[in-house]
């Protein structure tokens, strides 16, 4: 059973009031971000499938007054074949010359 937060008490000599008040709030946000993702993550593989994750993050930015820009499946492909370049690009300059004796 979950029990909200009723109240806390933060003592902060010397500090802004407004400026803990935002610093808070961000805390929540952060926490609420955090354990939204563990849910998500939670779940299994045949559950939040890509489409799912695409529902869940279009209606989380709805939900708070955001844009999102998923990738299609043209854009995906690109950023797919600039990664698996990469990956040898960069194994290409950080062979190591092999010594055989």
């Amino acid at each position: 059973m979950e029990i909200p937060l009723q109240e806390m008490i933060l003592a902060v000599p010397g500090a802004d009031v407004d400026e803990v008040k935002r610093a808070i709030e961000r805390g929540w946000i952060v926490a609420d971000a955090m354990n939204f993702a563990r849910e998500m993550i939670n779940e299994p593989a045949n559950v939040i499938t890509p489409t799912e994750l695409d529902r869940q993050a279009e209606g989380v930015a709805e939900e708070h007054g955001l844009e999102i820009d998923a990738l299609d499946d043209a854009r995906r492909s690109l950023l797919t074949d600039a990664g698996e370049f990469g990956v040898w690009l960069l194994g290409l300059l950080c062979r190591k010359k092999s010594n055989f004796l």
